[in-house]
């Protein structure tokens, strides 16, 4: 698929992207990217009369695009059926099923123009209503995957980066999670241990072990790794009901505790780590090796008390813990490991600014369908691959 390319690039205006293509099947595909930036993905959504009515993330294979900007963009998109949100696109068609939708990046407000015929709120709820969930196909099981990681708040994209190679740096650290650094044994975060998971729940395999702890932790509620007691931290910290704990850590990690056996305001204290973004990691790389305590209850007590059993039986655990290479480096006063994945849109539609003209292009290639990922051990030797491709 080779794409007649008009110009696009702009020096006022930033994204460049197209709505090129409705499939009744599966729902609104197109592109988006910033050239200046081309691995990050980007969060769509498409309004109607004010209402924001579904959100996306491009993620996905556009070659086209792809020949066009000489490097890997993964800058595809699909807004599937699935996506929407039924009952206000029903409340819009019945008083204006004509009413177009309109498509922005999240939070930005540059508008994604589309190069076919407008698209009217009646079409796609009649559309929805015959295929609600044509776009949850195996076919796209990576977008779909990617977008309950994203959302779940669990994955660490500055952690993936330093700790694991990119098989293609312009894939985003999500979905290489989820295409190959998932099966070579890779961790989401530092405190998500897919084998560890794997084996208290019984998985066959660490592939899938991610997304089985987004969807089952609220029953199951096991351990995500030596490093975080999701129990513990929930009785500890209140977190709200439909937040994943482990999310609810992740997001103020300075201020919080993984698990009863640290304290970050101590080890701060203690180490003088004022500016470390997270004082668990820091205490990892460099205050064991320093011989630092974790937290006040290791102290010696009145006549030599040793500290509670479980507490020895924890720091015991730690010492037998290989971490990644990449912890055994001082960590940087510059560096931080909050995660750059996209965020949240906002509620209301944010002042549109058109993009300039966009590439014309055939229907795009849908989602590949990769094969069935192989039952591995402990970070075994698998190479990443594309599949073919599913035409719509």
């Amino acid at each position: 698929m080779n794409a007649i390319v008009l110009p696009y690039f702009s020096a006022t205006v930033r994204y460049a992207g197209a709505v090129d293509y409705l499939d009744p099947h599966i729902g609104i595909r197109g592109w988006v990217v910033d050239p200046e930036a081309p691995g990050v993905p980007l969060v769509l959504e498409a309004w109607c009369n004010g209402t924001r009515l579904a959100q996306s993330v491009a993620v996905l294979d556009r070659p086209d695009i792809d020949k066009v900007l000489g490097r890997t963009t993964q800058c595809g998109f699909l807004l599937g059926w699935s996506r929407f949100d039924r009952v206000p696109m029903e409340k819009l068609a019945a008083k204006s099923p004509d009413a177009p939708l309109n498509f922005v990046v999240a939070g930005v407000g540059a508008e994604i123009p589309l190069v076919r015929d407008p698209i009217s709120v009646g079409e796609c709820l009649s559309l929805l209503r015959a295929a609600p969930k044509g776009d949850r196909a195996r076919a796209f099981s990576y977008l779909n995957d990617y977008i309950e990681v994203m959302q779940s708040g669990v994955f660490d994209e500055g952690w993936y980066r330093r700790t694991q190679p990119p098989s293609d740096p312009g894939v985003p650290p999500i979905l290489d999670y989820l295409r190959a650094g998932e099966a070579n044994g890779a961790s989401p975060s530092l405190y998500f241990d897919p084998a560890a998971y794997a084996a208290a729940a019984e998985l066959d395999s660490p592939v899938g072990a991610l997304i089985h702890y987004i969807r089952n932790d609220a029953v199951t509620g096991l351990a995500p790794s030596p490093h975080f007691d999701a129990r513990w931290y929930r009785n500890t910290y209140r977190s709200p009901a439909g937040v994943l704990p482990m999310a609810h850590f992740l997001a103020a990690r300075r201020n919080r505790a993984p698990n009863r056996w640290f304290d970050p305001a101590y080890y701060i204290g203690k180490s003088g780590a004022k500016d470390a973004a997270d004082p668990y990691e820091h205490y990892l790389r460099e205050g064991r090796k320093a011989g630092l305590l974790p937290a006040a209850v290791f102290e010696p007590g009145p006549g030599g008390k040793a500290p509670p059993r479980e507490g020895a039986a924890f720091l015991a655990q730690l010492a037998r813990y290989v971490p990644p290479a990449e912890l055994g480096r001082p960590m940087s006063r510059a560096a931080s490991p909050a995660a750059t994945a996209p965020t949240a849109a906002k509620t209301t539609p944010p002042a549109a600014q058109p993009l300039p003209p966009a590439a014309k292009t055939t229907s795009p290639a849908a989602q590949p369908v990769p094969a069935a990922a192989p039952e591995v051990v402990r970070r075994p030797e698998v190479k990443p691959r594309r599949p073919e491709p599913v035409q719509p």
